[in-house]
């Protein structure tokens, strides 16, 4: 069961979101997506890998974002796999997985800037560099981007867009 991914869909405040998951965690979340599109991604950052759609799977992560997306959430449990299964590609390079590592860490309906998620990554000269990390974070909501803002306090950019970042924020009454 090592080579295969499951995946499913969940209908949201939000969107769409597409869920799959290794046998030892969540690898991938998508939001706005379609089954297609979502199988693309798939197929290309797992190649040897068989998709099977599977709500069952990926039970535990839906209701975790079911509840989140309510407001009765605010740490998620579900196993994450940043890695990714045997043979496939990377989920992420050790950086990468280093500043998601610091993303997990910022509190529920608070916020932090580029620049401290990049000095607490040993790079406090390279905001930009964690701005790309950040922009490929494979997981988000469970590793939340979306608390990450510019220094000045604007939203700044967001994969899924800002009244997408700014309903999350609301949500947790960051802002």
């Amino acid at each position: 069961m090592s080579n295969v991914i499951f995946y499913a869909f969940l209908d949201s405040t939000i969107g769409i979101i597409g869920f799959a998951s290794s046998s030892l965690g969540i690898v991938c979340l998508d939001i706005g997506t379609k089954e297609m599109e979502l199988l693309l991604k798939l197929k290309q950052k797992f190649p040897v890998c068989k998709l099977i759609k599977s709500k069952e799977k990926n039970a535990r992560a839906i209701r975790e974002i079911k509840s989140y997306l309510k407001g009765e959430l605010k740490s998620f449990k579900s196993k994450l796999d940043l890695k990714g299964p045997p043979k496939s590609c990377r989920a992420g390079t050790p950086f990468q997985i280093k500043v998601w590592r610091q993303l997990q860490k910022i509190p529920y309906g608070k916020t932090r800037s580029y620049r401290f998620i990049a000095c607490k990554s040993s790079t406090c000269s390279h905001p930009r560099a964690v701005g790309n990390a950040i922009a490929r974070n494979p997981i988000p909501l469970f590793i939340p981007c979306h608390r990450v803002i510019n220094s000045n306090g604007d939203l700044g950019n967001y994969g899924f867009g800002k009244d997408t970042k700014r309903q999350l924020l609301t949500l947790e009454g960051a802002i």
